[in-house]
Formats: structure tokens, C-alpha cells, sequence
């Protein structure tokens, strides 16, 4: 069974995603706290990170900095920020890959904080 941590605040939408990952053999996770997701990546044993970039608090790119400075995992970022500045802030334009949605071109990074 996979395993995949997710550190949001928003306890509804995490529930969403237990429910949508749980069929598919998929076992969540789930942190609402910067400082208790970062416990929880400390003990290990997950194969995914997903990661709000609005935490309250200490926000999800610092959390991402921290986490980086000790393993280097998978993570996707959940943002509500619509500027494209925003969403490239911790990526790494250099490994880029690009596909068509909806006619818009997006470039999606490799994450490297």
C-alpha cells in the first residue's frame, strides 16, 4: 500500500482526498499543522508529499525549504494563487515540461526548494 502524508488546513478537503485515494489502495495521511507535517516527514515512510502553499502560519514553501534540507521527496503543491509568479516561486525552470490544457500552455517543474 502507498502512503501519502498531506499537510493543509483545510480538514474538508483532506477528508475529499482519504475518501477519492482510499479505493485505489492508497493510505492518507493527514496533517493540519506546518510544525506536525514536518514531525510526520521526519519519521518517514511516505512516497508522496502534498503540500498547501497557504498554511497558516509558516506556509507551505518555507515547510518545503525546511523539509528539503534533510530528504528529498516527491511533493505536489495545492495553491490558490493565481499569478504565474506565484506558482514558479520554488521550481526549477531548467527541468521543464510542457503540455496543452485547454489551449494554455503550462510548464511544469521539477520542485526544488
Amino acid at each position: 500500500m502507498e502512503s501519502i502524508l498531506i499537510i493543509d488546513d483545510d480538514a474538508e478537503l483532506c477528508r475529499m482526498l482519504d475518501d477519492y485515494l482510499t479505493p485505489h489502495d492508497i493510505r492518507l495521511s493527514m496533517k493540519h499543522h506546518a510544525d506536525d507535517g514536518m514531525d510526520a516527514v521526519r519519521r518517514g515512510g511516505y512516497g508522496l508529499l502534498i503540500l498547501d502553499v497557504m498554511l497558516p502560519g509558516l506556509d507551505g514553501i518555507a515547510v518545503l525549504r525546511a523539509i528539503r534540507q534533510w530528504l528529498d521527496i516527491g511533493v505536489l503543491l495545492l495553491t490558490a494563487r493565481c499569478e504565474d509568479a506565484d506558482r514558479i516561486l520554488c521550481l526549477r525552470p531548467e527541468q521543464t515540461t510542457t503540455c496543452q490544457s485547454l489551449s494554455i500552455p503550462r510548464n511544469f517543474w521539477r520542485v526544488s526548494v
